[in-house]
């Protein structure tokens, strides 16, 4: 259960009573204690529509049109120039270097020499470094730390400081040129383009494919962002020599944790091998609250309250001022401690015995979507086992996911059609997707081949059958904006009672141009006591 705490954070509480806001204060001291969590300026994904931080997870890469310009970097020293190929322009505001690639005899007799930053009054050097593809392009790489993960690798690696260009919102900050401060990113690049032409700094523009990186939720062009965030290590060892990541694909390996398919396992494991520190802070208004207290000279204490942050500020020495952290944390990271948070866990536990946990702690089975994998099923096993010493359940069950006509998946929040509450052997009349007189076997083959249901909303009959009791014994309509068709296990008709309008006549087709949201909010509560009422009479 959610509810909503004095200050506006969401808290969850058992069929008992409220716990603590996830136990968030206790488990972020845990970390802190055993060096697994720390705060500092890293490079993020940065939204620049929602205003935070999202995680590689959250972010889609699709191939676009776009241009690369070449564009002159002319020597400090004598005549000439460089030629650096770049697909994002305005970035060069913020350049520390021109890189080469080591093995590239072309460019071996500048290595160590400068060149003039275009449009800028600063020189940079030509540096070395082996992540510089000598067949792409020209062979020469602008490096621009604060704004590209691979250029803060390399500025890293050659103690380049970076300089950052954009303002949170993605325009030019006070670190570029007076002309271009204010400007949107965009409107940059063209101002800047058009400059560089002018200069007679532009060797060429041309059409060029590219991926670029665009947030699930606004679709806003993604870019990296030098911010201050918290990050969880992955992969550091702890005390007992393993990482949290290490003791996760342990778990599975061992088969303590089974997945069903097993082929989900690949999946899994790809992700944790492959991970990196996980940023669990967000620069948002809704969320739990990140329970840290800054001090002015920089000592960070974290507490379940004001009060306790300041009893443990002046056990440390601080008699100053304390402002609390103004981020949330990351939801899946939330929703990672969802196994024992909810079970009123707390550090004492196992050594102090909790009804709850020694019932539920692990659960049988887990039913998920493999969309999911890496955003809640991993993070729940490595908090649970992080923090309780024990798997947060058995077995994995991976669902397909139901998705529309473009491959897209039906989600509520999207408003698209997507009541399937169907078991598969008796889904029906999806034209050219299952034989009505099929088997289960037969139809899970066929709709389920690639994994997914693949659905045209467009073209399914629309139908709830609610059952001679309530009136009403269907509805149905020509491409309405909701697909339902259920049925309940061991009740022929769904529970779903019949719909009347203001003046007490019944709605032939309710379900037409209605938002799924809606749809929730106004019929499923009574849909649930309908079935409840039913299924208890039974």
């Amino acid at each position: 259960l959610a509810i909503r705490s004095p200050k506006g954070h969401h808290r969850q509480c058992d069929q008992n009573g409220e716990s603590d806001p996830l136990g968030q204060p206790a488990i972020v001291d845990d970390l802190s204690v055993r060096h697994l969590i720390d705060r500092g300026k890293r490079l993020v994904n940065w939204d620049p529509k929602l205003l935070t931080a999202v995680s590689d997870l959250e972010v889609v890469s699709e191939e676009e049109d776009g241009s690369m310009w070449e564009i002159r970097y002319p020597f400090v020293e004598g005549d000439g120039a460089l030629i650096v190929a770049t697909t994002r322009p305005e970035t060069l505001l913020g350049d520390v270097a021109v890189a080469v690639n080591p093995e590239d005899g072309r460019y071996a007799h500048l290595l160590g020499k400068h060149v003039h930053l275009p449009l800028c009054d600063r020189t940079i050097p030509i540096i070395a470094d082996s992540y510089v593809d000598k067949e792409f392009g020209t062979g020469c790489v602008k490096i621009t730390p604060a704004h590209d993960f691979n250029d803060w690798q390399v500025g890293h690696r050659h103690g380049l400081a970076p300089i950052s260009i954009l303002t949170l919102d993605a325009r030019i900050n006070e670190h570029g040129p007076e002309k271009y401060r204010g400007l949107d990113r965009y409107d940059a690049r063209k101002t800047i383009v058009a400059d560089l032409e002018a200069q007679g700094l532009l060797a060429s523009t041309k059409p060029h494919k590219l991926m670029v990186p665009r947030g699930d939720r606004t679709h806003a062009v993604i870019e990296p962002m030098l911010t201050d965030q918290w990050f969880v290590a992955m992969s550091k060892p702890g005390a007992d020599g393993s990482s949290i990541a290490g003791k996760a694909l342990e778990c599975v390996a061992s088969g303590e944790i089974r997945f069903v398919p097993e082929q989900w396992v690949n999946t899994y494991n790809q992700w944790l091998n492959n991970i990196q520190d996980w940023c669990i802070s967000r620069q948002l208004w809704w969320g739990h609250q990140i329970p840290a207290w800054h001090s002015d000279d920089g000592r960070v204490y974290v507490a379940h309250d004001e009060y306790e942050a300041i009893t443990l500020a002046r056990a440390d020495g601080y008699t100053g001022g304390l402002e609390r952290d103004p981020d949330v944390l990351d939801t899946w990271y939330s929703s990672a401690l969802w196994p024992f948070s909810t079970l009123d866990w707390t550090p004492e536990w196992p050594a102090k015995s909790n009804p709850a946990l020694d019932l539920y702690l692990p659960s049988s089975v887990l039913v998920t979507g493999f969309d999911i994998i890496f955003f809640w099923v991993a993070r729940m096993i490595m908090m649970t086992l992080h923090f309780t010493g024990k798997v947060p359940f058995r077995h994995v069950y991976i669902n397909a996911l139901v998705r529309d006509a473009d491959g897209h998946c039906i989600r509520v929040m999207k408003g698209q059609p997507g009541l399937l509450l169907a078991r598969i052997n008796e889904i029906q009349v999806f034209e050219g997707y299952t034989n009505p007189e099929a088997t289960e076997k037969k139809v899970v083959r066929n709709a389920f081949a690639d994994g997914d249901v693949w659905f045209n909303s467009g073209d399914l009959i629309r139908q709830i059958d609610v059952g001679e009791d309530h009136g009403v014994t269907g509805f149905r309509g020509e491409r309405t904006t909701h697909a339902a068709i259920a049925r309940a296990h061991g009740v022929r008709a769904v529970p779903v009672v019949a719909f009347w309008d203001g003046e007490g006549k019944p709605v032939a087709d309710p379900l037409a141009g209605m938002l799924l949201a809606d749809f929730y909010a106004a019929y499923l509560d009574q849909a649930i006591e309908t079935a409840r009422s039913r299924l208890g009479a039974r």
